[in-house]
This record gives structure tokens, C-alpha cells and sequence, in this order.
């Protein structure tokens, strides 16, 4: 494959990255409180007990990925298989039932926490297959500037399109077509890496960049 073409596929992690936590950022708590009627009260106590796991699960996650030894390597399944039910999640985020406030903090809740953790390992996983792709120097600054302009797309449609969808098609129509560009965004990136293999006692460090 083409260096710029492999650089431009891989980047699409970081279209799919951006795009998720974005929109969640902008969209998810006034789409709760404001449309549903969710008590801000209560979603603070999901949000911080959302923040706790979150703390937990990076670190958590990163040896996860450290430690998987597959065929496919240590990272590429997690981006490959995680990437539709990363979609799927982010889908679910606004097709609450709404029977009472409760049901619907519970089912936010469950929702948060399935999407954040299938988020976290998606990413961490596809941060670190960046040294894979780009080894030297001047490929890891054109990676990144192709990374970058794909982020800078994804942010505008978060802020632009997303408004526009959730209120001319209705937030589970944009839930929809968001999570399908994420797990599109993901599936591309990637197309033709493949991981260098590595020594059963080899002790690697992950992180995650958010």
C-alpha cells in the first residue's frame, strides 16, 4: 500500500476517535437533562461515578492490550473487533426507555460505562499501533499531521452536524449515523498494519491520549 494512503486509512482511528468523544461531550447531557427530563442531580452522580471508572480503566485496559499475544498482535484486534461495538454503544447512548427517571439514569449509566470502556481500549490499542506505522521520524510527522486533519474534521462535525442531525432527524437517527462513522472510522484504520512480533517476556508500557 502507499505510504500516504496507509497514513491517510490509519488516521481514520483518530476521525472516529475525535468524532465519538465529541459528540458524547456536546450532546449527551443536554440530550438527558434538557430533551429527557433527566435531574441534573442525577446525572451528576453518573457522571462522577463515571469519572472514578474512568481514572480505573485507562491504566486498566493499557495492560490488557500489553498483555494479548493473538495472530493478529496485540493491538490490531482491538481496534478491528471493537470497532462495531463501539458504534453499537454509542448507538444505545440515545435509545433510553423512558418508563420512569430511575430506569433512564440506570440505563445511562450502563450505557456510559459499556461505551467508555469499549472506548478506552479502542483507543489505547490504536494509539499504540502509531510507532507500527510510522517508524521513523519524518513518517511519524506526516502521520500525525494527516491525524490531525482528520481530528479537525471530525471536531466541525461534531459542533456543526451533529446539532443539525439531532434536531431536523431526531437524536436516535443521529445516534445511528454517528455510531456508524465511528465504527466505519475504525475498521479502516487498520487496513493493511500489521504488528511486528513480539517476545513472550517482552514488558511494554501503554497509554492512552485522549
Amino acid at each position: 500500500m502507499n505510504k500516504k494512503l496507509k497514513f491517510l486509512t490509519f488516521s481514520s482511528g483518530n476521525f472516529a476517535n475525535t468524532l465519538a468523544y465529541q459528540v458524547l461531550g456536546n450532546r449527551v447531557q443536554f440530550y438527558y437533562i434538557d430533551i429527557l427530563g433527566l435531574a441534573p442531580a442525577v446525572a451528576g452522580i453518573v457522571w462522577t461515578i463515571f469519572g472514578i471508572w474512568n481514572m480505573v480503566n485507562d491504566p486498566l485496559m493499557g495492560q490488557v492490550t500489553d498483555r494479548t499475544r493473538t495472530r493478529m498482535g496485540r493491538r490490531v484486534p482491538y481496534v478491528f473487533f471493537g470497532a462495531i461495538p463501539l458504534g453499537l454503544s454509542f448507538f444505545f447512548l440515545w435509545t433510553p426507555p423512558t418508563t420512569s427517571p430511575w430506569v433512564t439514569a440506570a440505563y445511562f449509566f450502563v450505557m456510559l460505562f459499556i461505551f467508555d470502556t469499549l472506548y478506552t481500549i479502542t483507543i489505547i490499542a490504536y494509539n499504540a499501533l502509531f510507532p507500527e506505522v510510522a517508524t521513523t521520524m519524518p513518517d511519524r510527522i506526516s502521520l500525525s499531521t494527516f491525524r490531525e486533519v482528520l481530528a479537525v474534521i471530525a471536531l466541525l462535525l461534531s459542533y456543526i452536524a451533529a446539532p443539525i442531525l439531532s434536531e431536523t432527524l431526531g437524536f436516535v437517527w443521529m445516534g445511528a449515523i454517528i455510531g456508524a462513522l465511528i465504527a466505519i472510522g475504525y475498521l479502516i484504520t487498520v487496513i493493511g498494519v500489521k504488528e511486528a512480533p513480539v517476545s513472550k517476556d517482552e514488558k511494554t508500557e501503554a497509554f492512552c491520549n485522549r
